[in-house]
């Protein structure tokens, strides 16, 4: 594999990555979160969206073990 060829994967993997981050963070904060709508009450619960980004991060070869303190 050619240096730039290297460098490109090397940036998008660093990209989806941080997207990855981003919207782990996001989904987190509202996981949990109790709604209100037209007299009805539920809790919003992101846990298979959380394993499955988890996952993928995992498979980036990033330690998700510090998420879950």
């Amino acid at each position: 594999m050619r240096a730039d060829s290297w460098v490109r994967e090397a940036q998008r993997e660093s990209s989806l990555v941080d997207a990855l981050y981003k919207a782990r963070n996001l989904i987190s904060m509202h996981n949990g979160i109790t709604v209100r709508c037209d007299g009805e009450e539920w809790a919003l619960d992101f846990g298979q969206e959380l394993e499955a980004i988890d996952a993928a991060l995992k498979t980036a070869g990033i330690d998700v073990a510090r998420f879950r303190q």
